[in-house]
């Protein structure tokens, strides 16, 4: 996904990649050189960085793994510019994904993707507008406006 997004922001664009686990960062700054391209230790539900800083956040393969859903919302919602854009993505569909979490023993059994309502609830009370939702076999995209 980072050289995707680094060829979209382009060499004046900035893409900071952040992640709870350092040797997850560790991986990404072994494998990517690029002078537009930081790397933060973070905990998604508490982030160190300014308010409306962001064209554009990125949470792929995570967001059933925050434990205060509500609390990881609010801060992608602090630090996107108004009116950019949030994108929750991942390469199954929210059946799949549920099914696969529900089968694998350890930490990440009950590691679920909220029902679309559940999401509509969650995304409004962050203040997101314009919640959009693509389901299918495969890939799951939730894409809403700060």
């Amino acid at each position: 996904l980072v050289p995707f997004i680094l060829e979209a922001v382009g060499e004046e664009g900035i893409l900071v990649e952040s992640d709870f686990s350092r040797e997850m960062l560790k991986i990404g700054k072994d494998k990517y050189k690029q002078k537009n391209l930081y790397f933060i230790q973070a905990d998604g539900q508490m982030i160190p960085l300014k308010e409306n800083i962001f064209d554009a956040v990125v949470c792929f393969a995570l967001f059933p793994h925050f434990p205060d859903k509500a609390r990881a919302l609010m801060e992608f919602r602090r630090i996107l510019k108004p009116g950019k854009l949030l994108y929750i993505a991942h390469l199954m569909s929210r059946e799949e994904l549920n099914r696969f979490h529900s089968q694998v023993k350890g930490p990440v059994t009950e590691d679920f993707l909220p029902t679309r309502e559940e999401m509509e609830e969650l995304f409004s009370s962050a203040g997101f507008r314009e919640l959009a939702i693509k389901d299918e076999r495969s890939l799951y995209i939730a894409r809403a406006k700060a």
